[in-house]
This record gives C-alpha cells, sequence and structure tokens, in this order.
C-alpha cells in the first residue's frame, strides 16, 4: 500500500490532479493486477499494456479527469485522459 508521504510534493501534477486520486488510483491498480501477473511472464509488452488500460481506468474513476471519448484518440496519443470538457489535446 501506498502512503501519501511516499509522495514527492515538488513534483508538479496536472491542473486539479491531487495526490490522493494518484494514491487512491495506485491501490486500484494493485488491487486488480495480481490476478494478471502470470501474463508478465508470458508477454511482458502485454503486462505493460495492461498496466496502462488499469491506470487509466484507475484515474479515470479516482480523479476529475475521464477517459478520453474518443476510441481512435485514444489509441493515438497518451495519457487517455481529459479533462472534463475539454475537447483538445488530452492531458500532457
Amino acid at each position: 500500500m501506498v502512503a501519501a508521504e511516499d509522495f514527492d510534493r515538488s513534483v508538479p501534477l496536472p491542473r486539479g490532479l491531487g495526490v490522493a486520486a494518484i494514491q487512491a488510483s495506485i491501490e486500484y491498480i494493485e488491487r486488480e493486477l495480481p490476478e494478471l501477473i502470470d501474463i508478465y511472464y508470458e508477454q511482458m509488452n502485454l503486462f505493460s499494456a495492461l498496466v496502462g488500460i488499469y491506470g487509466t481506468r484507475a484515474l479515470d474513476a479516482n480523479s476529475l479527469y475521464e477517459k478520453t471519448p474518443h476510441r481512435h484518440d485514444a489509441q493515438q496519443r497518451f495519457p487517455d485522459l481529459n479533462r472534463p470538457g475539454f475537447h483538445g489535446d488530452p492531458v500532457g
């Protein structure tokens, strides 16, 4: 489990994204991915993609950022998150 004091507060975060949302997202990933750990040993590149998918899902659920609603854009850009109501470039 990640503790709030483990975060480097000098690192700038995107507007509206706080340590609490990141902490909750990390806990979500740590809770959900262990059942898929066998994939890591079979397909390391696939596991990396799963971490990205779960990370996007976790931040969508735990922060004010939301998944990019357009599948094509989400597949072509990183990260796959937007600020609500923002229709320009993704968060970056």
